[in-house]
């Protein structure tokens, strides 16, 4: 039995008669105050699997306290305990996930139910063993020189941010983020060298993750197309190669989709302009024949590919010509050939003849080629042919 405390007199009536506050019998009864939650470990933030203590504490209270622990984001209740005391604890033996949220508690002694602030409990997450897809342009794990090919690296748990890295044999390619979770992607425009395992990893500051390997297989098939006479290899006369023979492409419906599949035939840059092929000096032979139309583009990744119109009532006067933008690939280390074939009227495109100059070449004079070969010591004698234009006799 409790008597309520009251500032006076200092006694209270019992019975209908006086009892002091000395009688043994009696307890003075102090409705609960102060209602705190407090977490173990400090703060609130915990790392999943971890243990968890939710701590509800009162600075005064006598008697039987009961003691409840709710959600506020959920409204739900998650536990209660009675006890005499001041201080009572929760325990939840490895946290996951969806105890993550806002969490407060009340304290109730038969006088008064009091309760306490509101507490954010964070659980943070390792990444997990990320996935690693390769989304080529081809069917399977199999692309093309020129391709470019998105990696896409996700790790399906784990507390932002997290920080992704791409890698080709053990080298890192480059990084990407992910500051709300989720997966991160990285996309690798394909040369020759590029073919090989490939590799990810996923890191959020609690410990590194590294994806399975997954191969690549890149083919760099003969191209069947070229750009002539024009002042790098990824500007000129479009011609085009079949049986064996090469032939010019009609300028008949020739538009930007036509040339973007002619710049990633080449692996040049992206499609700039459809000029005439009459700009690029000197026309073709009038025996040359033409071998396209009418090229239909609607995505393919070769001219071949295009479909045709069959009839053909085109010259040479209206040959296609293509504007890429121009990527210059790396000139060999030791000897370069450029051939003057006539059957196309002018240079195969390959490098860009004034860029070989720069680097100090020098030339034979077998009309039917020019073959580059740079010294590796000592002074550069530098010969240059009359034109790049020059035909073979």
């Amino acid at each position: 039995m409790c008597l309520a405390v009251t500032p006076s007199p200092a006694a209270v009536r019992r019975s209908g008669r006086d009892v002091g506050l000395t009688d043994p019998d009696l307890e003075a009864c102090i409705p609960v105050s102060a209602v705190l939650l407090e977490t173990q470990p400090q703060g609130g933030q915990v790392l999943a699997g971890e243990r968890l203590v939710l701590v509800c504490s009162v600075a005064e209270g006598t008697g039987d306290t009961t003691f409840f622990w709710h959600r506020e984001d959920t409204g739900e209740s998650v536990g209660s305990k009675r006890q005499r005391s001041r201080r009572a604890e929760l325990e939840i033996p490895a946290v996951g996930e969806s105890h993550a949220g806002r969490y407060y508690c009340t304290a109730d002694n038969g006088h008064g139910l009091a309760r306490s602030g509101a507490l954010n409990v964070t659980v943070t997450v390792p990444a997990s063993c990320p996935i690693l897809t390769l989304r080529a342009p081809g069917p399977g794990t199999r692309a093309t020189v020129g391709d470019v090919v998105e990696l896409h690296c996700e790790a399906h748990s784990g507390s932002p941010l997290i920080q992704y890295r791409f890698y080709h044999e053990d080298v890192t390619l480059g990084s990407s983020s992910a500051p709300s979770g989720g997966g991160a992607s990285f996309n690798l425009s394909l040369t020759p060298e590029r073919s090989g395992n490939y590799s990810c990893e996923a890191n959020n500051g609690l410990g590194a993750q590294r994806s399975e390997a997954v191969p690549l297989s890149i083919t760099d098939p003969s191209s069947k197309i070229h750009l002539t006479n024009g002042p790098h290899r990824c500007e000129g006369r479009v011609v085009m190669e079949r049986d064996g023979s090469w032939g010019t492409v009609c300028d008949d419906g020739w538009d930007m989709k036509d040339v973007a599949v002619v710049c990633r035939e080449l692996v040049c840059g992206v499609a700039k302009h459809t000029p005439a092929g009459l700009l690029y000096l000197p026309l073709a032979e009038e025996d040359q024949s033409v071998f396209l139309q009418v090229a239909l583009a609607t995505g393919p990744r070769m001219l071949a590919e295009c479909e045709q119109v069959e009839t053909f009532d085109c010259d040479h006067s209206v040959d296609a010509g293509a504007v890429c933008e121009a990527l210059l690939r790396p000139l060999p280390e030791t000897t370069l050939l450029i051939r003057i074939d006539p059957r196309i009227g002018g240079m195969l495109a390959g490098e860009d003849l004034g860029a070989v100059s720069d680097l100090g070449f020098q030339w034979d004079t077998d009309p039917g080629r020019r073959e580059g070969s740079r010294k590796d010591s000592g002074s550069i004698k530098e010969t240059r042919p009359q034109t790049i234009k020059d035909r073979a006799p």
